[in-house]
């Protein structure tokens, strides 16, 4: 018994009602206002747990009191 190529291949894939898909993936897209908001809180975040684990400031690109001490390389 052989198999045709035609009989091994799915079938692609058409929902019943396009637009109820739609609708669905825009609402748990997160506007940009949200998206901005979310990615800016954890940058702060980020830059304070650097800051406090290895006392140097990456927004002001400073040394601070601490820890560490942090000497400056001329290329």
């Amino acid at each position: 018994m052989e198999f045709s190529p035609q009989s091994k291949k799915k079938k692609p894939f058409s929902p019943t009602n396009p637009c109820q898909i739609t609708s669905a993936a825009d609402s748990k897209t997160p506007s940009a206002k949200e998206l901005e908001e979310f990615f800016a809180a954890e940058e702060k975040y980020q830059q304070q747990r650097f800051a406090e684990k290895y006392n140097y400031d990456i927004v002001n690109d400073v040394p601070l009191e601490g820890r560490y001490e942090w000497v400056r390389l001329k290329p």
